[in-house]
């Protein structure tokens, strides 16, 4: 979460001084380890979208632009950014969680890297490059026209098409099965097979 903003107000306060210069940078540790080590929502992300909320004060304009960031880093294979032309590439994953600890878990299976490793650092050192670039293009883009968020995936759209329309029981935009991973015996079926029924019968549905 710092990352990302200290990368945005040190270049704005380059080009324009104050109020950037003067910006009160240190309220953005918390972010660190998904808010205080919680593990919960990635601080890369935390980042990117306290900046969108800095510079889009239309609350519309402001979601959908929060909403493409986070579906983007969802689903998108990283990290891309490479610190020097020299750096050596290293394991890439789509999160499919905008939680720091999803996402930092998938990689490190993926990975073969430990938790807390130098090398984890470094993936999420690269990660917070790539989503404050990110950010710079959708803010920049939404100078242009407005941002208009290119909807949910096919697996968020069928599952809140019941716990959100009908049994309101839940609320949310991210991919579900980065937690759900089986539904319940009793669950009806769901299309294309996007989460599997569980082994064991459960009383409800997750």
């Amino acid at each position: 979460m710092y990352g990302v903003c200290a990368g945005f107000m040190a270049t704005m306060a380059a080009e324009h001084g104050e109020p950037y210069s003067s910006f009160p940078l240190h309220m953005m540790q918390y972010g660190a380890g998904g808010v205080g080590g919680w593990g919960s929502l990635c601080g890369a992300l935390n980042g990117g979208a306290a900046v969108i909320g800095l510079f889009e004060q239309d609350k519309q304009r402001r979601e959908n632009l929060i909403a493409q960031l986070f579906s983007w880093y969802e689903t998108t294979v990283l990290p891309s950014y490479r610190p020097t032309k020299d750096s050596e590439p290293i394991p890439k994953s789509a999160a499919g969680s905008v939680l720091c600890h999803a996402s930092v878990g998938k990689w490190c299976k993926l990975s073969g890297n430990e938790i807390g490793s130098q090398e984890m650092k470094d993936r999420c050192h690269r990660l917070t490059a790539d989503v404050a670039a990110k950010t710079a293009e959708l803010l920049n883009a939404n100078l242009r026209e407005p941002c208009k968020f290119a909807g949910l995936s096919a697996e968020s759209k069928s599952c809140l098409s019941c716990h959100s329309d009908e049994l309101h029981d839940t609320i949310g935009k991210m991919q579900c099965s980065s937690c759900h991973q089986q539904l319940s015996k009793e669950h009806p079926a769901v299309p294309d097979g996007l989460l599997k029924p569980s082994k064991a019968p459960r009383k409800s549905a997750p």
